[in-house]
């Protein structure tokens, strides 16, 4: 794991925290699935004990409802192969990583881009031990409503990842401030 944060990794750049990915949170996850997928072969029992001569208007009923059920049985698998494939880190310039299997989404957020961190427990996080830590940036392309958010799911670290967030944000403020003082103390030292 984290080939992707190793690889690319540029000069002078370290890894502070990387992620911890609990993979016990696709349990909620397959018991959705599970659920549909029940109520799919239920509605199939039921189109099979229809008599041939009955409705039809009730076998394309109960067919379109199984559809549908299988339709709602892919966002749980979705959900599961992006909790599977997460790999993130902070580095003392960036938040770095991936996610996605089939629609791969780089993660590159520049620490000093970094507007806000938090984490989010939901009820089976408390559970099992996991969060979401979601981050807005500026500049970023993932839009959920008027604000930017990245959302990173089934962090167990979350709260060390979060504190991770919030020091290199010091850090490059820090930076920032001493690089100003140092180019106004070139700039009075010429006059």
């Amino acid at each position: 794991m984290n080939n992707y944060v190793t690889n690319n990794l540029s000069k002078n750049e370290k890894v502070i925290q990387t992620a911890k990915i609990n993979f016990l949170a696709i349990i909620p996850q397959i018991i959705i699935c599970a659920i549909f997928l029940a109520l799919f072969f239920a509605f199939q029992h039921f189109i099979s004990i229809i008599p041939e001569d009955g409705n039809e208007k009730y076998k394309i009923l109960i067919f379109l409802t199984s559809a549908m059920m299988i339709m709602f049985s892919l966002a749980p698998i979705l959900n599961i192969l992006e909790i599977l494939s997460l790999e993130v880190a902070v580095t003392n310039k960036r938040i770095i990583g991936k996610k996605g299997l089939f629609n791969t989404t780089a993660i590159n957020i520049p620490i000093s881009q970094i507007s806000n961190a938090n984490v989010s427990l939901s009820f089976f996080g408390k559970i099992f031990n996991y969060a979401t830590v979601e981050i807005s940036s500026t500049g970023m392309k993932i839009v959920k409503g008027n604000s930017q958010i990245m959302k990173l799911k089934a962090i167990t670290n979350s709260y060390e990842f979060l504190n991770s967030i919030n020091s290199a944000i010091d850090e490059n403020a820090e930076q920032q401030r001493i690089f100003q003082a140092e180019a106004i103390a070139k700039a009075m030292n010429k006059e």
